[in-house]
């Protein structure tokens, strides 16, 4: 896992996890919005590019199949479809 992470053992279990935050350079905390279904319709239905990461709960779901149609549905549209791997989900030994 260390290896997919692209990151030390010892720098796993005693560093912080992610991005270093600077202090006083962040800008005003804001909320996340709730997105309806009709807004990610909208913006997939105008997206020319979208990429799929899929990680474990997806695999669980067994939703291979729910995303294939999209991805069909997404090309009719004119957008282009890319599949991603995720550093760690998608990790081989």
């Amino acid at each position: 896992m260390c290896k997919a992470m692209n990151r030390t053992f010892g720098s796993l279990l005693f560093k912080s996890f992610g991005g270093s935050k600077k202090k006083g350079a962040a800008g005003p905390a804001k909320e996340p919005k709730a997105m309806s279904v009709e807004d990610a319709y909208m913006i997939l239905e105008a997206a020319k590019n979208v990429v799929f990461v899929p990680g474990y709960g997806m695999a669980v779901a067994q939703a291979q199949h729910a995303v294939k149609e999209l991805c069909d549905k997404l090309e009719a549209n004119g957008a282009e479809v890319n599949f991603a791997i995720h550093p760690v989900a998608g990790r081989m030994r």
